[in-house]
């Protein structure tokens, strides 16, 4: 099934609005940055991290040639992927989560260079890019080329902004709460992987 230009960008967006849900170190530190500063300093650094997820979305899309052959030649690797989508979501629902909140550092950088070096130090995207296009060419004919790419990054950047926006607006309630947020949004991710993955496996058994 071939997809319109259009829905590239839903799908990116989509894809990776639910990848920046589970509590790490880059929604966590907007939630920090917007408590201990403002709502526009955690937003420079969203806009930064939302950045790097392009680079790295890029990376992954570069490799998608040989993700795609190696899929045509192994069809075992659709067990593998469904395995998958139902063993993180089985881990986020049942894994116990404790954050915290990191002091207010003395380096004057600004917010922006902040996301640039958390978000790189930080590479859980690429493998989660590699595994989500994976996952897509399973279902669509890709053609991750000229407008169809630039739909597609346009979805990568805004669906990490809008999830990282969402943790600074919600920071006073998410930093009051923190476990029991941690735990709500973890197991929202997880039921929602491990309804996917069974649906794929009910496809292939089907």
């Amino acid at each position: 099934m071939e997809l319109a230009f259009y829905l590239y960008f839903f799908i990116a967006l989509l894809a990776t609005f639910l990848g920046a849900l589970p509590f790490g170190a880059i929604n966590l530190s907007v939630v920090n940055i917007t408590i201990n500063k403002n709502f526009q300093k955690g937003f420079q650094f969203s806009l930064a991290a939302s950045a790097v997820e392009i680079l790295e979305a890029m990376v992954a899309i570069l490799f998608g040639s040989i993700v795609q052959m190696f899929l045509e030649e192994n069809s075992w690797i659709q067990i593998l992927v469904f395995s998958i989508f139902i063993g993180l979501g089985l881990y986020n629902i049942f894994r116990v989560t404790r954050p915290k909140l990191g002091s207010r550092t003395k380096l004057k950088v600004s917010e922006f260079m902040k996301g640039f070096a958390v978000a790189l130090a930080n590479p859980q995207a690429l493998p989660f890019w590699i595994f989500v296009l994976a996952f897509l060419a399973q279902e669509f004919a890709l053609d991750l080329m000229g407008v169809n790419l630039i739909w597609f990054l346009t979805g990568v950047f805004v669906g990490k902004l809008l999830a990282l926006a969402l943790f600074g607006y919600m920071s006073t309630f998410l930093k009051s709460r923190l476990s029991e947020s941690c735990t709500w949004i973890n197991r929202t991710f997880g039921f929602i992987l491990l309804a996917i993955g069974l649906f794929q496996a009910y496809q292939f058994f089907a």
